[in-house]
């Protein structure tokens, strides 16, 4: 005897004969549904009643409409709708674990069709919203507009920092890592803004660009950059003046330490 075949009697006043085996699932759709789809729904039942030779829609013991037609076939071959209620009522536990197991499969179905169209329904407000942003900002979404605006002060400010640290930047000619990213993060920050001890070393490197370390030039320039990053007053030509901060001092033909 095949697996699918299970013994019962309960059924055989009905005109069937044990056993019965389950043979599939036959939904008819929702009339409220798509008009197209519950067309194309319609088309598939008839088939399926065809295949089966039944026509679903109520239960063939008990008569209750349904919309979950559960195929049974008995040992003579004759198929009949039942159901789920009408096969827990049998007691058989085979046939009923055959058919949870179809009605289970059922409502994952319909519980995954609704996820599936909630997903197409917030796709396409999220699309709509897209284009309403796209539509009041010039062809630029909401967050396009701010990115925008996020790259355009940054760049800004590259442009100004560089030009305002563009002394110590030029003078910056070695090589090495240190000066790549002291380099890079001069066109973005005040010295001032830097470590300790990376502004030391970028004045010994400054200082070194004028002459040899503890050289009168050496110390000159440590001054000079000293006073660039803070800003203090220095002496020019016999003038006391204050160099802001990065700022280069004003062109002379002589410089009085």
């Amino acid at each position: 005897m095949s697996d699918e075949l299970v013994v019962t009697h309960k059924w055989e006043k009905f005109g069937y004969k044990a056993p019965f085996k389950f043979l599939g699932l036959i939904q008819l759709p929702n009339p409220e549904g798509n008009p197209h789809a519950v067309e194309q729904q319609y088309k598939i039942v008839a088939k399926q009643n065809k295949q089966f030779g039944v026509f679903a829609g109520s239960c063939n013991l008990c008569g209750n409409g349904l919309m979950n037609n559960f195929v049974v076939g008995d040992a003579e071959g004759t198929n009949f709708i039942v159901g789920c209620d009408c096969v827990r009522h049998l007691d058989d536990v085979k046939l009923i674990t055959r058919v949870e197991k179809a009605e289970k499969d059922r409502k994952r179905a319909i519980r995954r069709a609704k996820a599936e169209e909630l997903q197409k329904i917030r796709q396409a407000e999220w699309a709509a919203e897209q284009q309403a942003q796209r539509d009041r900002n010039g062809g630029l979404t909401d967050w396009e507009v701010e990115d925008k605006a996020r790259k355009q002060a940054k760049e800004d400010k590259r442009i100004a920092m560089t030009a305002k640290n563009s002394w110590l930047i030029d003078a910056l000619t070695r090589s090495g890592s240190f000066v790549y990213d002291m380099r890079y993060e001069l066109q973005f920050n005040e010295i001032e803004d830097l470590s300790p001890r990376a502004v030391d070393i970028l004045k010994d490197i400054y200082a070194k660009s004028f002459g040899r370390r503890n050289s009168k030039k050496y110390e000159a320039a440590c001054e000079d950059f000293d006073a660039r990053v803070a800003g203090e007053k220095i002496t020019l030509n016999g003038n006391m003046i204050e160099v802001p901060v990065g700022q280069e001092p004003p062109v002379t033909d002589e410089k009085k330490w």
